[in-house]
C-alpha cells in the first residue's frame, strides 16, 4: 500500500492552509480503501471511516520507540532534549520536511509541555508538525494507547503499580523498550519487530514466510481448509483521522480528484 500513498502524495493540493486538518494523501488513501469496501458516496466513506478508523490507525505504522526519557517532573526542557535526541537519532535533518513526522500529544498529562514556546520553536526547527488529542478523547493515539497496555501487562512491571526510586524506573524503561522494539512480534505490524518494521526489513520476512505457508499447504493440502495465513506487508503510517469533520475533508478529496480527472 505504500506505493499507493507514493503516488497519492504527487496529487496537488488546492485546500487553503486555514481549513487543513489532514493531509491530503492519507485522505485520499482511506477514501480509496472506503471505495474499494463498497462505498458509493461521501457520507458511506465518512461511514466507513467512523467505524474502521481506529483499525486502520492500528493496523498501520513501524510502532517503534524512537526516544524515550524518564525524569522525576514534566519539563519543556525535557521535551526539547527528547526531541533533538531523537531527531538526530533518526537522521530527520536528512528528509524533505514533508517526509518529516507529526509529534501527537495528549491535552491532558503533558498538554501544556508540548504547547510551550521552546517546545513549539524546536519542532518548527525541525519542521516537524506538532498534533493534539481532541479534548477529553482517551483513544485519539491508538498507538500510545496500544503501547501503554502492553507495558502494563509485562510480567516485570511493578505490581504495586511504581517504582521505588528515578534510577529503577530508567531501568525498567530502558529494558521494556529494548524488547518492545527488538524481541516483540506485534500483531499489528505480521508479528515482525517494531525495529525490524520500521528498518524495511519486515518485507523480506513476510515475504519467507509467505512462501514457506505455501510450501506447507502444498505438501499437505488436507490440513488446510482455505488460504494461507496473509503475509502481505502493512503499508501507509498514519494516526487517527478525528471522526467529526471527515466529510468536509473527504469532498474536498473528491473535489481534487475530480480536477486532476479532467
Amino acid at each position: 500500500m505504500s506505493w499507493l500513498k507514493q503516488s497519492l502524495a504527487q496529487v496537488s493540493d488546492p485546500r487553503r492552509a486555514q481549513g487543513k486538518r489532514y493531509d491530503l494523501p492519507h485522505v485520499l488513501l482511506y477514501s480509496v480503501l472506503a471505495v474499494a469496501s463498497g462505498a458509493t458516496s461521501y457520507r458511506k466513506i465518512e461511514q466507513f471511516l467512523q467505524a474502521h478508523w481506529q483499525s486502520l490507525n492500528e493496523a498501520f505504522g513501524s510502532r517503534r520507540v524512537v526516544g524515550f526519557e524518564v525524569h522525576d517532573s514534566d519539563s519543556a526542557d525535557h521535551a526539547v532534549a527528547l526531541l533533538k535526541r531523537a531527531a538526530l537519532a533518526e537522521g530527520l535533518h536528512g528528509r524533505p520536511p514533508e517526509q518529516r513526522p507529526v509529534l501527537h500529544g495528549d491535552n491532558g498529562d503533558n498538554g501544556a509541555t508540548l504547547k510551550a514556546t521552546t517546545v513549539l520553536a524546536m519542532l518548527h526547527w525541525l519542521k516537524i508538525r506538532p498534533s493534539y488529542s481532541r479534548p477529553r478523547v482517551s483513544d485519539d493515539n491508538a498507538f500510545v494507547e496500544s503501547l501503554f497496555r502492553t507495558a502494563k501487562y509485562r510480567p516485570e512491571f511493578p505490581a504495586s503499580g511504581g517504582f521505588k526510586d528515578l534510577q529503577a524506573a530508567r531501568q525498567w524503561a530502558s529494558a521494556f523498550v529494548h524488547w518492545y522494539n527488538h524481541d516483540h512480534r506485534h500483531s499489528g505490524i505480521r508479528f515482525v519487530s517494531p525495529a525490524q518494521r520500521h528498518a524495511g526489513q519486515d518485507r523480506e520476512i513476510l515475504a519467507a514466510r509467505d512462501a514457506l505457508y505455501r510450501q506447507a499447504r502444498q505438501a499437505n493440502p488436507k490440513r488446510w481448509s482455505g488460504k494461507t495465513r496473509d503475509w502481505s506487508p502493512i503499508g501507509a503510517v498514519t494516526l487517527n483521522p478525528q471522526r467529526e469533520g471527515v466529510a468536509a475533508a473527504l469532498d474536498a478529496a473528491a473535489a481534487e480528484i475530480s480536477r486532476v480527472a479532467v
